[in-house]
């Protein structure tokens, strides 16, 4: 071959990179030896703008990339000082995928592991596995010592606070489910003075926490200008059709049955109503089944709302009729 002039010009096959053949290198032998060192010295330096190919499968960058003195690690850096390094992976060609993945095995075959990707559509975080690697969790830690703030679990479940998900964990944390419930427990000791959730908004009136059922506003947390805060049903009159004066309400109250009780957990007394008892008489403000039980077994209890808007329409429109009877007594 002639005297090399580019690095493109070498081959790796040895014998390729002198004359061929029969050909003498005796008069060209010293400008080859200085060819093949400034080409040895441009790789070194990083000097040459051509494209570095590594052909073979399964390939390695090594350095000492796990030494205690963070001086000491092989590390990417730019070569001006002062310069930000940014390192990149890019597609080849019209390809518009790019990631960079690291792996908890020697073996990537069958491992652990997890990587950011970007495609022509998303940006992703990811952790996953290949072969009969184990997924693992994706923990996000912030400041000195490491400490874990939030995780997204194996069962996409997302966490703060806590790091394994259960429904009555006695742990204070936040959880998200795949589903897009939301759990929050708050495990305070008893007498301490701490906030539980906190919904804040500036001076004027503001809804905190806005509820729909099937696209249908259907109630809200709200507070007022005067910081006064109230549970509002919705009650729009363009929600409702064929509003008519309520009727029946002395019916209503007759059927409802007071009681008093000690509570069984706590062995205090307690008065009011016993859910499926109301639920005879006013089933939206029930909710749950009598003697319904978890999964596991365990009481799935009732409850009910006692300021229900039934509750307090026929309350009111029996105490309007009283009132009227009242009026009519007295004038008589």
């Amino acid at each position: 071959m002639p005297v090399p002039s580019a690095i493109t010009d070498l081959s790796t096959t040895a014998a390729s990179n002198s004359p061929a053949g029969a050909e003498s290198a005796r008069g060209t032998i010293d400008d080859y030896l200085r060819a093949h060192a400034s080409f040895i010295a441009q790789t070194r330096a990083g000097t040459s703008a051509t494209t570095y190919t590594f052909s073979a499968t399964g390939a390695r960058i090594q350095g000492d990339f796990s030494n205690v003195t963070y001086a000491n690690k092989t590390a990417f850096q730019d070569k001006t000082t002062n310069n930000a390094t940014l390192v990149s992976a890019v597609p080849n060609g019209t390809n518009t995928t790019a990631s960079w993945n690291i792996f908890n095995n020697s073996d990537p075959t069958n491992a652990g592991y997890a990587g950011v990707q970007i495609t022509s559509t998303v940006a992703q975080v990811f952790s996953t596995r290949t072969g009969s690697g184990t997924t693992l969790p994706l923990v996000f830690n912030v400041g000195d010592g490491g400490a874990e703030v939030a995780r997204f679990d194996t069962s996409n479940r997302f966490m703060v606070g806590r790091t394994s998900y259960s429904l009555l964990s006695g742990v204070s944390g936040f959880t998200v489910l795949s589903t897009g419930q939301t759990l929050i427990e708050n495990a305070y000791a008893s007498g301490a003075s701490y906030y539980s959730n906190i919904f804040s908004c500036g001076a004027n009136a503001c809804n905190h926490v806005q509820f729909y059922r099937e696209g249908v506003a259907a109630g809200v947390i709200v507070t007022n200008s005067s910081a006064q805060t109230s549970y509002a049903a919705s009650s729009d009159y363009r929600l409702k059709s064929n509003a008519q004066p309520l009727a029946n309400s002395g019916a209503f109250i007759d059927a409802l049955q007071p009681k008093s009780w000690t509570w069984a957990t706590s062995g205090q007394p307690g008065a009011g109503f016993i859910a499926h008892e109301v639920a005879a008489v006013s089933p939206s403000s029930v909710f749950g089944e009598k003697d319904a039980v978890n999964d596991d077994g365990s009481p799935k209890y009732q409850s009910m709302e006692y300021g229900s808007p039934e509750f307090i329409a026929n309350i009111v429109a029996e105490l309007q009729s009283l009132r009227a009877r009242v009026a009519a007594l007295e004038a008589a």
